[in-house]
Protein backbone atom coordinates (compact mmCIF):
# COMPACT_ATOMS: atom_id res chain seq x y z
CA UNK A 1 0.00 0.00 0.00
CA UNK A 2 2.72 1.96 0.93
CA UNK A 3 4.50 2.01 -2.31
CA UNK A 4 1.09 2.42 -4.40
CA UNK A 5 0.60 5.29 -2.35
CA UNK A 6 4.26 6.86 -3.53
CA UNK A 7 3.54 5.99 -7.37
CA UNK A 8 0.42 7.98 -7.05
CA UNK A 9 2.06 11.15 -5.10
CA UNK A 10 5.16 10.77 -7.48
CA UNK A 11 2.78 11.29 -10.82
CA UNK A 12 0.90 14.11 -9.22
CA UNK A 13 -2.30 11.80 -8.82
CA UNK A 14 -2.50 11.01 -12.49
CA UNK A 15 -2.13 7.50 -12.61
CA UNK A 16 -4.83 4.93 -12.07
CA UNK A 17 -4.81 1.11 -11.60
CA UNK A 18 -3.49 -0.15 -14.75
CA UNK A 19 -0.69 2.40 -14.72
CA UNK A 20 0.47 1.64 -11.31
CA UNK A 21 0.19 -1.81 -12.03
CA UNK A 22 2.64 -1.50 -14.66
CA UNK A 23 4.69 0.69 -12.46
CA UNK A 24 5.16 -1.63 -10.15
CA UNK A 25 6.06 -4.65 -12.58
CA UNK A 26 8.85 -2.07 -13.72
CA UNK A 27 10.16 -1.87 -10.38
CA UNK A 28 9.84 -5.79 -9.14
CA UNK A 29 6.95 -6.43 -7.78
CA UNK A 30 4.12 -8.92 -9.20
CA UNK A 31 1.32 -7.96 -8.38
CA UNK A 32 -2.33 -8.51 -9.33
CA UNK A 33 -4.50 -5.24 -11.35
CA UNK A 34 -7.40 -6.10 -9.71
CA UNK A 35 -5.96 -6.20 -6.56
CA UNK A 36 -3.84 -2.87 -7.10
CA UNK A 37 -7.78 -1.75 -7.81
CA UNK A 38 -8.71 -2.97 -4.61
CA UNK A 39 -6.29 -1.53 -2.50
CA UNK A 40 -6.21 1.86 -4.13
CA UNK A 41 -10.74 2.21 -3.62
CA UNK A 42 -9.35 1.44 0.54
CA UNK A 43 -6.83 4.03 0.09
CA UNK A 44 -9.34 6.42 -1.00
CA UNK A 45 -7.31 7.35 -4.12
CA UNK A 46 -8.47 7.52 -7.68
CA UNK A 47 -6.78 8.39 -11.18
CA UNK A 48 -7.83 11.53 -13.44
CA UNK A 49 -9.98 10.83 -16.03
CA UNK A 50 -9.94 12.73 -18.98
CA UNK A 51 -13.02 13.54 -20.75
CA UNK A 52 -12.68 12.97 -24.89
Amino acid sequence: MAEIKAIYEEHKHRYGYRRITAELRRRGLLVNHKKVQRLMNKLKVFGIVSKR
